[in-house]
């Protein structure tokens, strides 16, 4: 069965991976965290066989984290971040 998956890393928040029944599904699903969210790399959409034989899943199911795309699969798309704020760390230590 092919799945799509759409990778991302949330600035503040970290890595995050979902998933989507079809390619078109998944770049609505990109381009709306392109908008609505501040990530830190570019999000990522990518296509892979899940296999329907229990011993199959379950391989595929423990390859999948979520600091990293699912392997083996194919890139089908991939989105630039809006440019992200780069904070002083060390203004928030200064006073005044």
């Amino acid at each position: 069965m092919k799945i799509y998956q759409v990778y991302r890393w949330e600035h503040g928040e970290g890595p995050t991976v979902s998933f989507y029944a079809n390619k078109a599904e998944a770049t609505r699903a990109a381009k709306t965290f392109i908008e609505e969210t501040d990530n830190d790399m570019d999000i990522v959409v990518s296509v892979f066989e899940l296999p329907t034989k229990k011993v199959g899943l379950i391989r595929a199911l423990n390859l999948i984290s979520a600091t990293s795309e699912c392997h083996p699969s194919t890139r089908v798309a991939s989105y630039e971040p809006k440019e992200v704020p780069d904070y002083n760390s060390y203004s928030f230590y200064e006073d005044g």
